[in-house]
C-alpha cells in the first residue's frame, strides 16, 4: 500500500477545476511579521557593514551582462537581478532587498505546506524555528545561488505534495519548472531532486501509471528548462566544473579527508540549528509540567505520510550531501544544508509528536524567539571589530573598502588621464571595490577576459585598467606597483595614449 494515499475530499483539500488543490495563502499578520523580522535583521546587517557580502558584489560584477552561464554558477540570479538594477540602480542595498524577499517569500511558501500537512501550530513553530537558523538572520542580505535554492526547494516541495497526493496533472509540469529553474540558480538542485523520487518511491509511484507519466513529464520539462545553459556549458568548455574542481568541491581527496571533511560539515549544520534546537529544549524543559494545549482539528493528512514527506524534504538532503561528497571525494561548503532547512525544523517538531510541542504555550515561545534573535544580533554586533584594510573573504563585512577606494581613485585618475573605467583582480576584492568607485567601472576577473563577457571587444574605448590585489598577487609587467594597507596594492596599465581616451 502507498505511503501517501490519496486524501480525502473535504473542503479543505478538495481538488479546483483544474485539479490543483486550493491554496491557503498566507495570512496577513504572517506577511506583517515576516516583514518587520526581516527589514530589523537587514538594518543590523547594513549597520554593522562596511562592505557588502563578496557574492553581492559578484552578482553586481555579472549583471553588466545577461549570459546563460557564467564562469562559477548557472545564471538565474543574475537574470532575476537585472531587472531590479535597471529600475533601481546598481548598489548593494537592491541585493539586500532581493535576497531579504526571496528568503521570505521560501519560508512562507514551506510555512504553508507545513500547514496542510501538520496543521496550523506546527506550522508557526516550524517558521518561528526556521527564523532562528543562523543563515536566515546573520545571511539575510546574502543574494547568491543559495537564496535562489532556497525558494525552488520549498516550490519544489510544494509542488511535489500537490503531485503525488493531489494528483494533480498540472502539478507535474510546474514541478519541472520549478526543478528546472532551480538548476538554472545552483547545481545542487539535483538533491531536491533526490527528494522527488523518495517520495514518489513510497507512493508507490512505480505502480501507477499516472505518476510514471507525471515523473517523466517532469523530467522532460526540467531538461527543457536547463537546456540553454547546458548548450552554454559546452560552447564555453564547462567553465563552472572547471571552477569547482579548482577550488576543492571535486578534489581527489582521500577516504579518510573526505569523512573529516564531512563530519565537520555536519557539525556546521548543527551549528547552523543551534538557535531552534536551543529554543525548542529551552520551551520543553520550562512547560514540562504544564497541561497540553488544546490543538485545532488535524489536517485531512495521514499523519505518517506527513511525516515521511518532511523526512524526505528536511532531513534526506542533509544525509545524502556528505555520502555523495565521500563518494566524489569531494569537499562540502558549510552553506549547502540550508536551503531545506525550513523543512528539517518542521521534520523534527512532526517526529517529536503532539506531546512534546502541545504543551508550549505561545507566551513562553516568544518571548523565547525573542530572546533567541536578541543574542543572535547582539552576538554579530559583540563580535565586529573596527574597520580592517585587509581583505579576508570570511570577513569581508569589516573591511574598509570605501577607504581603500579613497585611496586609489585621485591617483589613479590622474595616472589615467580621467576617469576609471576597468578594474581588473581577483573578483571577491575587484568586484566589492568596483561598487565603491564613483564610476561603477566593469571589473576583469582575474585579468580572464574568457570570464568577464561584459567587456567590449579588445577594450575598444578603454585607456586602461586599475589592477588591485594582495600578498599572492603581482601586477602587470611594466606596472608600478603601489602598496597599500593589509598587503594590498594597485597598479595602473595604460592601454591608449589618447590623453583625451578616458575623459
Amino acid at each position: 500500500m502507498p505511503l501517501f494515499p490519496e486524501p480525502q475530499r473535504t473542503s479543505r483539500a478538495a481538488p479546483t477545476a483544474h485539479g490543483l488543490a486550493r491554496w491557503q495563502p498566507a495570512s496577513t499578520a504572517a506577511w506583517a511579521a515576516l516583514a518587520i523580522w526581516a527589514l530589523l535583521w537587514v538594518a543590523v546587517l547594513a549597520a554593522t557593514s562596511l562592505s557588502p557580502p563578496v557574492d553581492n558584489a559578484e552578482q553586481l560584477a555579472w549583471v553588466r551582462s545577461l549570459e546563460w552561464g557564467y564562469h562559477k554558477h548557472p545564471p538565474l540570479p543574475t537574470l532575476l537581478l537585472w531587472p531590479l538594477v535597471q529600475l533601481f540602480g546598481l548598489h548593494e542595498g537592491v541585493t539586500y532587498a532581493a535576497a531579504a524577499a526571496v528568503t521570505v517569500a521560501a519560508l512562507l511558501l514551506a510555512r504553508g505546506l507545513v500547514r496542510e500537512l501538520c496543521g496550523a501550530r506546527l506550522a508557526n513553530l516550524a517558521l518561528l524555528g526556521s527564523l532562528c537558523v543562523g543563515y536566515y538572520t546573520q545571511r539575510l542580505v546574502y543574494y547568491n545561488h543559495d537564496t535562489l535554492l532556497l525558494l525552488a526547494v520549498s516550490a519544489a516541495a510544494w509542488c511535489c505534495w500537490r503531485a503525488l497526493v493531489h494528483r494533480s496533472p498540472r502539478a507535474w509540469w510546474l514541478l519541472g519548472l520549478v526543478l528546472g529553474l532551480g538548476a538554472l540558480a545552483k547545481y545542487q538542485m539535483v538533491i531536491a531532486g533526490a527528494s522527488v523520487l523518495a517520495c514518489w518511491s513510497l507512493a508507490g509511484g512505480w505502480r501507477d501509471a499516472a505518476h510514471r507519466r507525471g515523473l517523466l513529464q517532469a523530467v522532460a520539462v526540467a531538461v527543457l528548462v536547463f537546456s540553454p545553459h547546458a548548450v552554454w556549458l559546452v560552447t564555453h568548455d564547462f567553465q563552472p566544473f572547471h571552477y569547482m574542481r579548482a577550488n576543492g568541491v571535486t578534489a581527489a581527496m582521500t577516504v579518510a579527508q573526505c569523512s573529516v571533511s564531512a563530519l565537520r560539515w555536519i557539525g556546521n549544520q548543527f551549528s547552523q540549528l543551534a538557535g531552534p534546537l536551543l529554543l525548542g529544549a529551552g520551551l520543553t524543559l520550562w512547560s514540562r509540567r504544564g497541561a497540553p494545549v488544546a490543538l485545532a482539528a488535524p489536517p485531512p493528512v495521514d499523519r505518517v505520510a506527513a511525516r515521511w514527506f518532511l523526512l524526505c524534504w528536511g532531513v534526506l538532503p542533509l544525509v545524502l550531501m556528505p555520502l555523495i561528497a565521500v563518494l566524489l571525494r569531494g569537499e562540502l561548503r558549510m552553506n549547502w544544508g540550508t536551503a531545506f532547512m525550513p523543512f528539517t525544523c518542521a521534520a523534527l517538531l512532526a517526529w517529536l509528536g503532539t506531546g512534546v510541542w502541545a504543551r508550549w504555550r505561545w507566551r513562553d515561545v516568544l518571548m523565547g524567539f525573542g530572546l533567541v534573535q536578541l543574542v543572535l544580533a547582539g552576538y554579530l554586533i559583540a563580535t565586529r571589530p573596527g574597520p580592517v584594510p585587509e581583505f579576508n573573504q570570511h570577513r569581508s563585512r569589516n573591511f574598509a573598502s570605501q577607504q581603500v577606494a579613497d585611496r586609489i581613485a585621485a591617483p589613479a585618475r590622474a595616472l589615467l588621464g580621467g576617469r576609471i573605467q576597468v578594474i581588473a583582480g581577483p573578483q571577491r576584492l575587484a568586484s566589492v571595490l568596483a561598487l565603491r568607485l564613483a564610476e561603477r567601472p566593469l571589473v576583469l576577473i582575474d585579468g580572464r577576459f574568457d570570464w568577464s563577457p561584459w567587456l567590449p571587444p579588445a577594450l575598444e574605448g578603454v585607456c586602461g585598467i586599475v589592477w588591485v590585489g594582495g600578498p599572492d598577487q603581482a601586477p602587470p609587467a611594466l606596472t608600478d606597483r603601489h602598496a597599500l594597507d593589509g598587503g594590498l596594492w594597485w597598479a595602473v596599465e595604460r592601454l591608449s595614449d589618447d590623453p583625451d581616451a578616458c575623459r
